[in-house]
C-alpha cells in the first residue's frame, strides 16, 4: 500500500531511533566511535528524507524509503580503539611471560608466580581501558597496563639466598689458609682461585635448577663439595722435611766421625740441631715460595758447616740434596701419569 511522504519519513525516523538506541547501548565504543556512528545514523536520515521529498511518485516514495531503511541500518559502531588496546595489551603481557618464565636466576614457582601476577595486572588493565569514556583515557589506561605489566620480575630470592650460603661457606673455607704462616703467597693465590673457580661453576649450577627442592638439594651437594675441598701447605712441610732429612744425616755422619771426642760430636750436633731448628723457624716465616727454598738451602749449609773442613766435604751436603730432588721429580712424574 502506497506510504505519504509524511509516512515515510516518520518510518525511516523510527528506524533511526531505534538504531541510535543500539549504538548508544553498544559496549566498549568509544565517545568519539559512538558520536562518529551517530553523525552517520543521522546523516542517512536526512539523506533519505531528501530524497523522498523530491521523490515524483508514490512509487518513487516507497523505494526511497526502502533506500534510506538499508542505509542506516548498515551503519555499524566499532569499539576499535579498545579492541586494539586490548590486543596490544595481551602481546606485551604474552611476551613479558616469556621472559619471567625463562628467567633462570629464578625458580619455577618464583616464575610462575611473577606470570600470575602478570596476567592479574593484563586482566585490571583491560577492565579499565574498557571502562575508559574516550580515545584519550583509552590510551592512557594502554600506557599506565604496559608499564605495570614490564615492572613484574620474578623474584631470585631462593637462588640467591642458597648463593650467600654457598659463598659465605667459601669463605670461612679460605679463612683457614688467609692469615696463616704455613702456606706460601703462591699457595694461598692458588688455593683462591681454585675456590672461585668451584663458587662460580656452583652458581651456574644453581641456575640451572628449576624447583625450590632441586636447588635445595644442588646447594647441599655444594656445601659438602666445599667443606671438603683439600687445603693443604705443600711448599714449607716439603722443605722441613728436607731439613729434617739432612740433619739425621749429618747426626749419622757426626756420630760415626772417629775424629770426634765424644764432647766434640754433642756439640757439632747440637750445633747441627740449632742450625735445623733456626732453619724450620726461617721457613715458617718465608713469604714465598722462592723464600722458602732459599730459607731451606740456608739451612742446609748451616747444618753441614759444623765440619766442612774442606771443599769437598762441604759441597756433599748439596749433592746429596741434588740427588733427592730428582728423586722427587722422578716420584712426582709418576704420580701425574
Amino acid at each position: 500500500m502506497a506510504q505519504t511522504k509524511p509516512e515515510a519519513i516518520a518510518a525511516l525516523e523510527a528506524v533511526a531511533a531505534s538504531k541510535r538506541q543500539e549504538i548508544e547501548q553498544k559496549p566498549l565504543l568509544t565517545n568519539e566511535e559512538r558520536e562518529q556512528a551517530l553523525a552517520k545514523v543521522n546523516q542517512a536520515l536526512e539523506n533519505a528524507r531528501q530524497a523522498i521529498n523530491q521523490a515524483p511518485t508514490d512509487e518513487a516514495v516507497g523505494t526511497q524509503k526502502a533506500q534510506g531503511i538499508q542505509n542506516i541500518q548498515d551503519v555499524t559502531a566499532t569499539p576499535t580503539a579498545k579492541q586494539n588496546a586490548i590486543a596490544s595489551l595481551e602481546e606485551v603481557a604474552r611476551n613479558r611471560k616469556q621472559e619471567v618464565l625463562a628467567h633462570q636466576a629464578s625458580t619455577t614457582e618464583e616464575r610462575e608466580a611473577a606470570a600470575s601476577l602478570i596476567e592479574q595486572e593484563l586482566q585490571s588493565a583491560i577492565e579499565k581501558i574498557k571502562a575508559a569514556a574516550d580515545d584519550n583515557a583509552v590510551n592512557q589506561q594502554l600506557t599506565a597496563g604496559k608499564q605495570a605489566i614490564q615492572a613484574i620480575s620474578p623474584s631470585e630470592d631462593y637462588k640467591a639466598a642458597a648463593k650467600r650460603e654457598i659463598l659465605e661457606a667459601a669463605n670461612r673455607r679460605k679463612d683457614i689458609y688467609k692469615n696463616a704462616t704455613q702456606f706460601t703467597s703462591e699457595e694461598k693465590e692458588a688455593l683462591d682461585q681454585k675456590i672461585d673457580t668451584l663458587v662460580s661453576e656452583a652458581y651456574e649450577s644453581l641456575n640451572q635448577q628449576s624447583r625450590k627442592e632441586l636447588v635445595d638439594q644442588e646447594k647441599e651437594r655444594i656445601l659438602q663439595e666445599i667443606q671438603m675441598f683439600p687445603i693443604n701447605p705443600k711448599e714449607k712441610p716439603f722443605a722441613i722435611t728436607e731439613i729434617n732429612g739432612e740433619l739425621d744425616l749429618k747426626v749419622r755422619e757426626l756420630e760415626n766421625d772417629s775424629r770426634l771426642t765424644s764432647e766434640e760430636r754433642d756439640e757439632k750436633i747440637q750445633e747441627a740441631q740449632k742450625a735445623a731448628n733456626d732453619a724450620i723457624n726461617s721457613i715458617g716465616l718465608a713469604p714465598s715460595n722462592n723464600d722458602v727454598a732459599i730459607q731451606k738451602m740456608a739451612g742446609v749449609a748451616a747444618i753441614h758447616a759444623a765440619d766442612a773442613t774442606t771443599k769437598e766435604r762441604s759441597q756433599r751436603p748439596f749433592k746429596r740434596l741434588n740427588a733427592r730432588r730428582k728423586r722427587n721429580v722422578k716420584r712426582s712424574k709418576i704420580v701425574k701419569t
